[in-house]
């Protein structure tokens, strides 16, 4: 977690830039030092401390020799060891240390009056103390209890503005909700739209051995759905005011329910003895705000790839592709970074940017796209413009792979490409994907000014460029799915409608 520098003039904390950890007080380092040590120790020594005190005082000739106050030392200590059992204890010993039997000077014994106000001043104060430090105490923890909630709070809104797919932000959701105290497992599901109403287990945290076995798996199902008709039906609070119990374990499950949508559920596996129903009953509130405002954020987002979509199948026409290149692209680029060991949201990312990677090509000239002879230097450097001009367009709707891979699928792994020269790993990683995906695409289809190649000599025509024109890794991937017959359009897991 990093901490915002308040240096900066007219700077402001991003969310991830918040620190809340609580300044580590003088009284907090003695106490770690403290914990260092077993509770025996810390006995050993007070009952040293104790003797020594009253041995002093007596070899100093009692009482009036030497202020009997040094019997405090050991009582504080115990106080703040131990808490107030400890101070009324130590407060007891002290004043008994300095009884009847202690003189007061040679040859004189104590007034009783004077003793017996003295061990009542000591017991007084020891349990003052201990009191002190307990009430600290109590305090300390309720503190660090509402921080560590603020935390958890914060995380969710964290984890909800930093997924970008489905899948990721119920990972991230279960990965927060399960660090919440008293809690030790999660499951959430997600409703899927339609009638009837169908829920499907999105992520599970630590969860009982039960939920594992396929019985108790459709067993919770079927309480999860049934938990979430009766929130959907029932206008009380959806948050129950009593746990549930699944297996001899208790739950609590969370419908995440809103006037207008049914998002799904998450079950609580939880501690009966430290969970906190209000707390629990923030954390849905929180949830469900989070999750609506992804769900909108999405839907927009979507709308924007349809759109983005629809230009890119606009100015693909416009250079003498159809809607079917830009897919097989897509379909390419997902096969090798599959094969090339990407993860799932990366994968998905890459198709993505691979079926818009041409968006820019919208503001070069027709005339010059579907030119027939050899470009003049001037109309190639108006091709070029394409690169940067389609990252600057998906980099304005958020598409930060699918910039990427539009400024710099031209690139040439030798260094001689555009728009910027790079070279060698310079070059994006899931631009080097898609710059192999797009030139065997574009060597086997047909143009306005030639044939298409077979498609035997286009993979010899990459193979070639290998380490000159494109990354060896990525063309030794594209040989291998060839290999494995998974480069062939009738077998390309196609992306969907829009990116």
């Amino acid at each position: 977690m990093s901490t915002h520098n308040p240096a900066t003039p007219g700077a402001h904390p991003a969310p991830g830039d918040i620190d809340l950890v609580e300044p580590i007080r003088p009284l907090d380092r003695a106490r770690a030092f403290a914990n260092r040590f077993p509770d025996w120790a810390w006995l050993v020594l007070i009952v040293l401390l104790f003797l020594g005190a009253a041995l002093m005082v007596a070899a100093a000739g009692g009482v009036n020799r030497l202020n009997p106050t040094l019997m405090l030392v050991p009582t504080v200590i115990a106080a703040w060891r131990f808490g107030m059992p400890g101070g009324l204890i130590g407060g007891l010993a002290a004043g008994a240390l300095v009884g009847p039997w202690m003189p007061a000077a040679p040859g004189t014994d104590q007034a009783t009056t004077d003793w017996a106000i003295r061990f009542a001043l000591y017991t007084a104060l020891g349990g003052l103390i201990g009191l002190f430090v307990k009430v600290e105490s109590q305090h300390r923890n309720r503190t660090r209890v509402e921080r560590d909630r603020i935390e958890t709070l914060r995380q969710f809104d964290l984890t909800i503005l930093e997924s970008r797919h489905r899948d990721e932000l119920f990972g991230g959701l279960t990965a927060t909700l399960w660090q919440v105290p008293g809690l030790y497992g999660v499951a959430f599901y997600h409703a899927e739209q339609g009638e009837p109403l169908r829920l499907r287990l999105c992520s599970t945290g630590t969860v009982p051995a039960a939920f594992h076995r396929a019985s108790g798996r459709e067993r919770l199902d079927a309480m999860a759905a049934r938990w979430l008709e009766r929130a959907i039906s029932s206008d009380a609070e959806p948050v129950p005011d009593a746990l549930e119990t699944f297996e001899g374990h208790a739950v609590l499950p969370l419908p995440l329910v809103t006037n207008d949508a049914v998002l799904g559920i998450a079950i609580a596996f939880v501690d009966r003895e430290r969970t906190s129903l209000p707390f629990m009953r923030v954390v849905r509130n929180q949830l469900l705000i989070g999750l609506e405002s992804w769900s909108n954020r999405e839907a927009v987002r979507a709308t924007q790839r349809r759109a983005l979509f629809q230009l890119a199948v606009l100015s693909e026409a416009r250079d003498g592709f159809d809607e079917a290149h830009i897919r097989r692209v897509g379909g390419y680029a997902r096969v090798l970074a599959e094969h090339l060991g990407s993860s799932a949201t990366r994968i998905e990312e890459i198709s993505q940017g691979a079926t818009v990677h041409d968006v820019g090509k919208i503001r070069v000239p027709e005339q010059i796209l579907n030119k027939a002879g050899p470009l003049t230097e001037e109309e190639f450097r108006a091709v070029k413009q394409h690169a940067p001009g389609g990252a600057e367009i998906l980099s304005f709707v958020g598409l930060s792979t699918g910039a990427r891979i539009a400024r710099h699928h031209h690139e040439r792994w030798d260094g001689g490409g555009y728009p910027d020269g790079l070279k060698g790993e310079q070059i994006p990683y899931c631009a080097r994907i898609v710059a192999v995906a797009d030139v065997y695409d574009a060597l086997t289809s047909a143009r306005p000014y030639k044939n298409p190649w077979p498609q035997e000599d286009a993979l010899a025509e990459i193979a070639a460029k290998r380490e000159t024109q494109f990354a060896p890794d990525v063309v030794d991937a594209f040989q291998a799915c060839w290999n494995a017959g998974r480069i062939r359009a009738s077998k390309l897991p196609l992306p969907g409608g829009a990116p």
